[in-house]
């Protein structure tokens, strides 16, 4: 079979596109991905000379939870019996702010509060993907109505100031080169960016239109020379729609779209060090969670001992561990002690 599956992924932060074959039956599959956080993902149906046909559907998109199992090893809990100095630093400041009233205070002048407008997604992902070169000599904002086009370089065609197209061949394959520009390698073909990142030549034939918010050009000395001997021939870069941006596009048969989850990105938790330098010392330790760290490995069967200040608060603390194996079986632990 001649047909294939071109797989695009749009993130927050990055894209991806990839083109998978299909077996006799019909099926095709994309592994190897790392991904954290949302995202869209469109797939679309190509035949013969790439051409986009067929009727497509999304049937393993979906995941479907693992079962926990409650069978991680009893979570040990070993406090040091180091007296904190803690709270009597505490009573030593409670009993200053005492001796002052309001009236000693010193009064603020005159507060402007600006605030700016929240930038849409889009917005942000135009303004990243032109992080390195700033604005492009040569700008083409895709419309609803150019979607119908079957390719980019058609799409292209004429309607960007020194761009020409030639092509379709024999083979199909298409030919661009940016007018004005010295040629040095002998290829004539521009440095392909998606997203501002590098891609190949072919994901430019191959991107569907609808997947492309808008496409820079560029074509002079002083923004070329940050791409070295790539960006000889002109650069070009598409820009993804964002993932995040609701779409009232309906797309055709021969594509599918669906909103996909990766790994959740990892949070950094703040825990105070006390260090006996550091004015922390002198303030109330009242946090609710001591610890957090979601990124633990282990090795075999060697046990991993893990560091934190308890509060000065009396409580009970309540310690939750949770894991995967190697197998992806999630699994999770309890333990309780108190701070008197």
């Amino acid at each position: 079979m001649d047909s294939r599956v071109s797989i695009a992924i749009f993130g927050s932060k990055s894209s991806l596109i990839r083109t998978v074959p299909v077996d006799s039956t019909g099926r095709f599959k994309l592994t190897g991905i790392d991904l954290t956080g949302q995202a869209t993902l469109i797939a679309s149906g190509m035949g013969k000379k790439d051409h986009l046909e067929g009727f497509l559907t999304l049937d393993s998109v979906t995941y479907n939870s693992a079962k926990v199992s409650d069978s991680l090893f009893m979570v040990s809990v070993f406090p040091e019996n180091n007296q904190s100095n803690l709270k009597s630093y505490y009573k030593i400041n409670e009993a200053i702010k005492k001796k002052y009233k309001l009236s000693d205070t010193i009064s603020l002048g005159e507060v402007s509060i600006i605030s700016e407008r929240p930038k849409d997604f889009q917005t942000i992902k135009v303004e990243s993907s032109r992080s390195k070169y700033g604005k492009p000599d040569a700008e083409l904002i895709i419309t609803q109505q150019m979607e119908s086009y079957r390719n980019l370089p058609e799409l292209m065609r004429g309607k960007i100031s020194g761009v020409e197209v030639l092509g379709p061949d024999m083979n199909g394959d298409y030919t661009i080169f940016i007018r004005g520009i010295s040629t040095l390698t002998g290829k004539k073909l521009p440095f392909v960016l998606i997203d501002g990142y590098p891609a190949n030549f072919e994901d430019l034939i191959l991107m569907p239109v609808n997947f492309i918010d808008r496409i820079d050009v560029l074509k002079s000395g002083g923004t070329l020379a940050m791409f070295g001997l790539r960006g000889t021939d002109g650069v070009i870069n598409l820009i993804t729609k964002a993932g995040e941006v609701p779409s009232i596009y309906s797309p055709p048969d021969y594509s599918a779209k669906h909103r996909i989850s990766g790994y959740n990105a990892p949070r950094i938790f703040y825990s105070p060090q006390h260090l006996p330098d550091s004015t922390s010392v002198f303030n109330p330790d009242l946090r609710s969670t001591l610890y957090w760290n979601p990124d633990i490995n282990l090795e075999g069967k060697d046990e991993v001992i893990l560091n934190y200040y308890n509060g000065d608060n009396s409580s009970l603390i309540r310690i939750i561990a949770e894991g995967i194996t190697t197998t992806g079986i999630p699994v999770t632990g309890k333990a309780e002690y108190e701070v008197k």
